[in-house]
């Protein structure tokens, strides 16, 4: 009976570990990535030379022009798109992840990694860390909506707004908005319009 108990309890436990077959291939750090030609012309829409794949819980588009290659991944339940641009070679140029959510502006999260021709590293970003793009991150800043509010990261919106007073990250979940000023960590209740 002991032994029934701990088969069922570790089949429960490794398929809840799944990993999910959406997300995309994840690169080590300095690891070299080429763009799929082959692959990219067998999919390609003739008319505007990109490959789109949509299926409702990821979103693939890759683009080739006069002067870039590039591909999106946004994986909708993770609320996340990564990026990457190639050279003319094929060769990764950068790549890194984006906050995503629909109607929200994208910035970027993580570490990014840029590359020359050859594919060698020549620098890592970190988005989170010393090279945050803001005073502060949104992660410093939900930390504190997080414990006054309550709120927890599922189905929450993250947005910036630039206002008289300063610049703020916006957090909404069930129309219910929280803003923190980015230049001093005050937080207070607001309300949103999006205006077309």
């Amino acid at each position: 009976m002991k032994k029934l108990v701990l088969y069922i309890f570790t089949g429960v436990f490794l398929t809840g570990c799944k990993t999910f077959d959406y997300l995309p291939k994840q690169y080590k750090i300095g690891e070299v990535e080429y763009f799929n030609f082959e692959e990219f012309e067998k999919k390609k829409d003739e008319k505007y030379s990109t490959y789109y794949y949509e299926d409702g819980q990821i979103e693939i588009l890759k683009a080739i022009g006069t002067n870039y290659i590039f591909e999106t991944i946004t994986v909708y339940p993770k609320n996340y798109k990564l990026t990457k641009r190639y050279y003319p070679n094929g060769v990764i140029k950068e790549r890194g992840k984006e906050y995503y959510h629909y109607g929200s502006d994208n910035f970027k999260i993580g570490k990014w990694e840029y590359f020359d021709e050859q594919g060698n590293l020549l620098r890592v970003e970190d988005k989170e860390g010393k090279d945050r793009d803001y005073d502060m991150t949104y992660k410093e800043a939900f930390r504190k909506v997080a414990c006054h509010f309550g709120f927890s990261m599922k189905n929450l919106v993250i947005e910036k707004f630039l206002v008289s007073e300063g610049l703020f990250w916006v957090f909404t979940k069930k129309g219910k908005s929280i803003a923190v000023n980015m230049q001093t960590g005050k937080v207070k209740k607001v309300t949103i319009s999006h205006k077309k």
